[in-house]
């Protein structure tokens, strides 16, 4: 419910309001091309501009620009708690990816040397990543600090066959790998652990 009345009366009205503005000024400043235009679209001289924005579908782009803003506003707020407030997670790893993907780091991580992981593992090391750069553990992570490794990574929310794939692939000890799994199988058993 807070994640569509988020689209509805957050995101969808700022991007039309947008749109519509942008219409206007085109309209008046370049009426040669606002005429092109609605011939383009196949629209009479409309005084409907949000019909003209929706013809045209201006609002997509703009809409994934807009979400991309509130997240940068979120900042390092942890994404289950961007979650609970109704922000879509689905939309938070999207546009996560689009920034990994637009910056990407000068000096490859050995997460990023090894091979490329599948959607739902890349949203998983995402949030490993991000549990382990706000817990405030030292890099590599050392066996002294794994159950604190633990705590962070399922307190971000993955599941235990989620914190047993990407154990490999952040910046720990081998070591500290193994202990991870075993604190993992004596907390929630040994299916829950893989």
């Amino acid at each position: 419910m807070h994640a569509d009345a988020f689209d509805d009366e957050v995101l969808e009205g700022f991007v039309l309001d947008t749109c519509v503005h942008a219409a206007a000024r085109a309209r008046r400043t370049r009426p040669e091309a606002w005429r092109d235009l609605l011939e383009d679209l196949g629209a009479d001289e409309a005084d409907d501009l949000a019909e003209v924005v929706r013809a045209g579908e201006w609002e997509a782009p703009l809409r994934i620009d807009a979400e991309h803003v509130v997240l940068a506003a979120l900042g390092a707020v942890p994404l289950l708690d961007v979650e609970a407030e109704g922000l879509p997670l689905s939309m938070v790893r999207a546009a996560e990816a689009v920034a990994r993907a637009a910056a990407a780091p000068a000096t490859p991580s050995p997460a990023a040397a090894s091979p490329g992981p599948g959607e739902a593992e890349a949203g998983a090391l995402f949030l490993a990543e991000s549990a382990l750069e706000h817990a405030g553990l030292a890099t590599p992570v050392p066996a002294a600090q794994a159950g604190r490794l633990l705590a962070a990574l399922l307190d971000q929310g993955l599941e235990p066959e989620e914190v047993d794939q990407v154990l490999d692939r952040l910046p720990v000890e081998a070591e500290t790998a193994a202990k991870a799994r075993a604190l993992l199988r004596d907390e929630l058993g040994p299916a829950a652990a893989g």
